[in-house]
């Protein structure tokens, strides 16, 4: 995650916290994936989240 803008990386711990707690036997991994973990984003660019249950 170290491409990701404090408040990005805020919101995506926060997110992969909640599946943690909601769902701590459902969900096997979170992956961050695209622009966001290549470090190539843009200003306008999404983040992808890869979830594996």
């Amino acid at each position: 995650m170290e491409h990701l803008q404090p408040n990005e990386r805020l919101a995506v711990s926060r997110f992969v916290d909640l599946l943690q707690r909601y769902y701590p036997e459902r969900v096997q991994q979170t992956i961050l994936f695209g622009s966001k973990a290549r470090g190539d984003s843009r200003p306008w660019s999404d983040i992808d989240i890869l979830i594996v249950v």
